[in-house]
């Protein structure tokens, strides 16, 4: 197999994010390979850039490694194997092309330098100066005249200054200036999004915010009245307009395709103030992914783009299929990466896919949540434990913003020296932290839609404090009879009282978990960090997808209950929260055809998987109505048991070691209504058997 030679020595622009491929932002005018130069001269002796080049010889090593492992592979399989391999993965791209959905127009908007362009708006005198958003430390935005001095995002502020007093060190043509800096004003840029979310909202008003100059929009259903697919361009010029008018003079450019991964990589190719169009036919999405740089796929980071490049000599989507047999075989260890890959290699995302997998159970659609804090080095631990609560006090705010405010049980602590080398620690918490289900926290009525603050907004602000309405308007009664503006806004005041009082209960909660983190660090030494953040994730009511076939314990539980409805269950044992959790027995032939997941999405310790820790009497306690009523089948044995005993007695099939003959229940088997239901409980009911007749043997052993 063909490889590629690890990088040049001399060629340093992978080592940051601003100058490999994803330099290739709208605007830069600058030598890309000048620029890697002029950073890596002027940062070389940096901590920073010392720990990326001892990390990038850790990977190029271990690259090497699989590379020369796969040519050793190569080398030992036959001509047969070989054919073999190929065939297996060309039915597996055959069989996810298969899938493939071109029924849908989705977009993604991206605004042109958003932050920057906020700015010029409001300083017009700016609009010909190289202009960056942030500081001498670092830049988050810059105008597209500093960017043709080859200055971007991402980039220290000071290196920014130096090129652009000295462009010809870089390649650009443009005049030698001074970098003028702004200083960010986020509430400034969330009044421009909410201007433009309430124009995508009429396009989408399920649409998702990436973040404040990002969003995702489904254009299927607004085009089905309104031409079909073909209209999609037309459509979005013309959102774009609107945008423009409405935020007086921001423009933004848009990507559309037949899925979001595709919409959101093409809306770059038009940058700044444009569209691109990929049609919704498998040649154009084919003939467009065949040239596109694997790097500029969502999910493909530096560390996997080198892989491919080093051992498979794959750039382009178009080579990596070509590659699909052997990149199959050395992540074969990681089935994820190989289900990725393949799946990017034929311009698919995700959702196309999703129509194999089960159900999707759950509520809470987000993953995790975070908040970060980056300053100079800190050595003094009191010092960061006050850092430490202010990002926890954010942390708190944040998880207040859903609805329901979420609560979670596994919290991370991320620290990173001032060596910057980044360390990570969970716990994961017996309970969940954060907000009751049943709290009403009072939101804002001009809600920005995903990440909106539980805090007033500024014009509500204003409005309470009465400073925009005459002190007659604020006594006076409604004219329908309901409360005064004063009572009103004594109301509010006293909601938003409460709701501060929790977010500080919570706040402090996940202080108290986190700290003993970070004491940990300096019980092992002298310790300076430069950043610290916070994460929360496993939360309560979780979306999880169910594999195909799999379903859970309540669906077996509500079609042989003899008592559909119950006291305190109004909807019946359908309406419940599942009962229990269970878990495929191990080395057993039975795991293989148990279709049941572990799913932790409920608070309540009757559903804590782990019932033995639980009392008798607790569970009684906790119950919100009287589960003896209730009689069950079990899914393994066919026996009707009390619904208050079902954890118990099914996961005695699985977790318990196997009792001695004499204490073997006699349990008739239930009917079962078709052959593979038959099927299943036989295999099952075999497999206990041997394990009955095994632990028979073992006894008589032992006498």
């Amino acid at each position: 197999m063909d490889t590629v030679q690890p990088p040049a020595q001399d060629d340093k622009s992978h080592l940051f994010v601003f100058t490999g491929i994803t330099a290739n932002k709208a605007g830069m005018g600058a030598d890309k390979a000048l620029v890697s130069k002029f950073v890596y001269e002027r940062s070389r002796n940096s901590k920073y850039t010392q720990r990326q080049e001892d990390l990038d010889s850790k990977q190029c090593a271990r690259a090497e490694a699989m590379a020369a492992e796969m040519r050793a592979q190569d080398e030992r399989m036959t001509a047969a194997e070989h054919l073999a391999e190929e065939q297996r993965a060309q039915l597996a791209l055959e069989s996810l092309d298969a899938k493939r959905d071109l029924s849908r127009t989705y977009c993604v908007v991206d605004m042109d330098m958003f932050y920057a362009a906020v700015e010029l708006r409001d300083q017009p005198h700016l609009r010909d100066k190289p202009v960056a958003v942030g500081s001498i430390g670092m830049i988050t935005t810059a105008n597209y005249v500093a960017r043709l001095y080859g200055v971007r995002a991402a980039m220290p502020g000071f290196i920014a200054a130096e090129m652009v007093r000295q462009p010809h060190l870089v390649g650009s043509k443009m005049p030698a200036d001074e970098l003028i800096f702004v200083p960010p004003d986020f509430n400034k840029y969330t009044e421009a999004a909410r201007e433009t979310r309430a124009v995508f909202r009429e396009y989408d008003p399920n649409f998702h915010a990436g973040s404040l100059d990002e969003a995702y929009l489904d254009l299927t259903e607004y085009l089905a009245t309104r031409g079909g697919p073909g209209a999609a361009e037309a459509a979005v010029e013309e959102m774009r307009m609107r945008v423009k008018e409405r935020t007086r003079g921001l423009t933004c450019s848009a990507g559309i395709a037949p899925n979001s991964m595709l919409a959101k990589v093409c809306s770059d190719d038009n940058k700044p103030d444009g569209q691109s169009y990929i049609a919704p036919t498998r040649e154009a999405v084919m003939s467009y992914v065949q040239d596109l740089p694997i790097r500029r796929i969502g999910g493909v980071g530096k560390v996997l783009e080198r892989q491919i490049k080093m051992i498979f000599g794959a750039v382009t989507c178009g080579e990596l299929r070509a590659m699909a047999p052997a990149f199959r075989r050395a992540f074969a260890a990681r089935p994820k990466t190989v289900d990725f890959l393949m799946r990017v290699s034929l311009g698919l995302s995700g959702g196309e896919i999703a129509d194999e997998e089960g159900e999707v159970v759950g509520d809470v659609g987000r993953k995790s949540l975070s908040s970060e804090r980056t300053f100079q080095p800190i050595a003094d631990q009191w010092e960061l434990q006050m850092r430490l609560q202010d990002i926890c006090r954010s942390v708190a705010e944040e998880m207040a913003t859903h609805v329901p405010p979420l609560a979670a049980k596994c919290v991370s602590l991320k620290t990173k020296t001032s060596s910057f080398e980044v360390r990570t620690k969970d716990r994961r918490c017996p309970r969940y932290i954060g907000f009751e289900q049943t709290l009403k926290l009072r939101h804002s009525t001009t809600s920005l839609g995903p990440g909106v603050s539980w805090r007033l907004s500024e014009s509500e602000q204003v409005d309470t404090a009465g400073v925009n309405s005459k002190p007659e308007d604020v006594a006076s009664e409604d004219t329908t009879g309901g409360k005064s503006k004063l009572e009103d806004v004594a109301s509010k005041t006293e909601e938003d009282a409460q709701n501060a009082v929790e977010i500080a209960r919570v706040s402090a909660e996940i202080f108290a978990v986190v700290e003993p983190m970070l004491a940990e660090l300096f019980s092992q030494g002298p310790c300076s960090l430069r950043l610290m953040g916070v994460r929360m994730s496993s939360f309560r009511g979780a979306q999880a997808t169910l594999e195909k076939g799999q379903k859970r314990l309540d669906g077996f539980f509500a079609s042989s209950s003899k008592h559909p409805e119950s006291e305190g269950c109004p909807g019946g044992t359908a309406d419940c929260e599942p009962l229990l959790t269970c878990k495929p027995p191990r080395n057993s032939v039975a795991a293989r055809s148990v279709d049941i997941v572990e799913i932790d999405d409920d608070d309540n310790l009757a559903a804590c998987p782990t019932v033995s820790h639980i009392s008798k009497e607790q569970q009684h306690t906790d119950a919100t109505w009287s589960a003896e009523k209730l009689t069950v089948k079990c899914p393994v044995c066919g026996i009707e048991v009390s619904q208050h005993e079902a954890d118990r007695h099914v996961n005695a099939h699985y977790d318990d070691p196997p009792v001695a003959a004499t204490s073997r229940p006699n349990v008739q088997k239930a009917p079962v209504a078709s052959s593979r239901k038959r099927n299943r409980a036989g295999e099952q009911s075999a497999d206990i058997a041997r394990l009955l007749r095994q632990s028979d043997q073992t006894s008589e052993k032992k006498k």
